[in-house]
């Protein structure tokens, strides 16, 4: 089917197996916090012990005046005055990951994703800091679910204020500075859309009495960056077993204590107009940041969604409708070979719109698709049926439906004999070839 143009073919899905790894593989992490010879690394990480002292410092301080002494200096300064506080690369690339076999093997790396209160500083009296920290603690204390891994002790942190080269104040940076910052903000969103990286959302609002100024009374949601970064996380794996990858801190409630799970909501991920049209209705600290967001979301979603192999929505309290969006995206996703949708309430007509996408040439790839305990019917299982017999789903090897009550015994089997003939055509036509190969 796809012989022709094979050259083409074969140079797209290489762009694309690259583009994934960037989301994948821990190098490019790593990269983004090396400095060449005459040059500052775009990125520096945050040893959490210095971020938990200082937060713990703030939490007892009772005037502004003390807690704007304790806040968080910009990078520039924290590197003179606590050049301690950060990890070496060598650290970093020493700190032990979580177990390979859930979730990838997640690194113990978590970026902060949060409202910047003003332009001046984005956190001037700590509070952002002191919330950050809680909800660490807590993770690092209670399983967000029963089997959960706990968010290691040793963690470094992407805290952009400090991670990134500043302007001094008098709003300018060095030569030096400017290229590291420009470099580090070409990738930004790499720290939250990474596969290995756990995100921290600050969604709960600063409890502190709003400024005069407008973009310190804007919510989470109200933003741009991170409405960018909160939709560019949307790819992020899911696992039982290894510690949760996305944390909502409003979700762990005013007391950082409880132990409720703190998981954070998602939901499928926004076609680039889509993104553009929501963007349309959020503010910036700097508004010359919109087209450079709108860009960034763009390239993130078609590298995380568009190269994946592997794709994981499972558990998530999905019905037809998020389905049904995702599935403006599986057109594009030429490389699947795993998409998981079991656990969710999803019925017949996201199964149809999942039929549609394999009939109109989608999906190609696909091997392995998990649409167990759902609420499924024969109606659903029949869209299916058709898609199968059809020939429309030509890798495919393995279907789990279990769990779906109002999907009738003889639907199953009739779908596990549509999978065996499946399997039996591609069997003859390796035959062929392989006779004619001898030939």
């Amino acid at each position: 089917m796809l012989e022709g143009g094979g050259e083409s073919v074969r140079a797209e899905n290489a762009e694309a197996e690259t583009a994934s790894l960037t989301y994948v593989e821990p190098e490019s992490l790593f990269a983004q916090c090396t400095a060449a010879i005459g040059t500052r690394a775009n990125v520096r990480l945050l040893r959490w012990d210095f971020l938990d002292d200082r937060a713990r410092r703030l939490a007892l301080a009772t005037t502004d005046a003390e807690r704007a002494a304790l806040a968080l200096p910009r990078r520039q300064d924290l590197e003179r005055d606590h050049p301690a506080a950060f990890y070496s690369l060598d650290e970093l690339q020493a700190l032990p990951r979580g177990n390979k076999a859930f979730a990838g093997g997640p690194l113990p790396l978590v970026a902060v994703s949060y409202c910047w209160r003003s332009a001046a500083h984005p956190d001037p009296f700590g509070q952002a800091l002191v919330r950050f920290a809680a909800a660490v603690r807590h993770a690092q204390r209670h399983r967000a679910q029963r089997h959960n891994a706990l968010l290691p002790k040793a963690v470094a942190v992407f805290f952009d204020w400090c991670s990134l080269d500043q302007k001094d104040a008098q709003g300018n940076r060095t030569d030096q500075e400017r290229a590291s910052f420009q470099g580090a903000l070409a990738s930004m969103q790499l720290w939250y859309a990474h596969q290995l990286t756990t995100v921290f959302m600050m969604t709960d609002p600063a409890t502190d009495p709003a400024s005069d100024t407008l973009v310190d009374s804007l919510s989470y949601g109200a933003r741009g960056w991170p409405t960018e970064s909160r939709c560019a996380m949307l790819g992020k794996r899911t696992s039982q077993h290894a510690w949760p990858l996305l944390v909502d801190v409003a979700a762990l409630g005013s007391d950082a204590g409880r132990t409720e799970a703190g998981l954070a909501p998602r939901y499928p991920p926004l076609r680039p107009d889509e993104f553009h049209a929501l963007l349309a209705t959020k503010r910036f600290t700097n508004g010359a940041d919109a087209e450079l967001v709108a860009n960034l979301y763009t390239a993130t979603a078609r590298e995380v969604i568009g190269g994946a192999s592997m794709l994981k929505f499972g558990g998530l309290q999905w019905g037809d409708a998020e389905l049904v969006e995702l599935c403006a995206w599986l057109p594009h996703c030429q490389k699947l070979r795993t998409l998981s949708l079991v656990g969710n309430r999803i019925g017949d007509g996201g199964i149809r719109a999942l039929a549609a996408v394999v009939a109109s040439g989608g999906l190609q790839q696909l091997c392995d698709l998990n649409i167990g305990s759902n609420v499924i019917s024969d109606r659903g299982g029949r869209a299916l049926l058709k898609a199968i017999e059809a020939g429309h789903f030509p890798a495919m090897t393995k279907l789990e439906t279990h769990g779906n009550r109002d999907l009738s015994e003889l639907m199953r089997t009739r779908l596990r004999e549509a999978l065996r003939a499946l399997d039996r055509e591609r069997a003859a036509r390796a035959r062929v070839r392989t006779s004619s190969g001898n030939n």
